[in-house]
């Protein structure tokens, strides 16, 4: 488990994030369909590390193969690039598809932001998360693990 990090509560799961991170809910313009989402304070390289989770019911009949294609279509047509299937992770005992990107778009302020995302896509009952790391743009991906690992490892269902 991440060290000194709080506990997010979401609908139907809980995480633990590394110190640092804030409740950011609500308080991003745009954000406005995340079930949770947190970000890093103490990141200094000019892009506020952050995690998001979006929540739906009515995945019923979805496959992870399915979600893959689909974002593949999502991301490029918000103008990422760089897309690519990562092998296939487990979230609390449920599958997930490993999905990484490069994203380009502007921010509330027109300036133009570039990130990386790594997104777990996660399939429960008819119910479908997606689970979005962002990343400044010159992120390892050594880096980023070490976010999503201990991430992925606190991860508690409660529904």
């Amino acid at each position: 488990m991440p060290a000194g990090g709080m506990t997010v509560k979401g609908t139907g799961y809980t995480f633990v994030v590394k110190k640092g991170f804030i409740d950011a809910k609500g308080k991003v313009p745009g954000a406005s369909s995340v079930d949770t989402m947190v970000l890093n304070t103490l990141d200094k390289d000019g892009f506020a590390d952050n995690i998001n989770v979006v929540h739906q019911t009515g995945a019923s009949g979805a496959s992870l193969s399915l979600l893959e294609t689909a974002a593949k279509t999502q991301l490029e047509a918000a103008g990422a690039t760089g897309y690519k299937v990562l092998p296939r992770t487990t979230v609390a005992g449920t599958e997930a598809s490993h999905i990484t990107a490069n994203v380009k778009r502007a921010d509330a302020q027109g300036k133009t932001q570039r990130y990386l995302v790594d997104q777990l896509y996660i399939l429960r009952g008819d119910k479908s998360y997606v689970v979005t790391f962002s990343f400044n743009e010159n992120a390892t991906q050594a880096t980023r693990d070490a976010l999503i690992n201990p991430t992925v490892a606190s991860w508690k269902w409660t529904a």
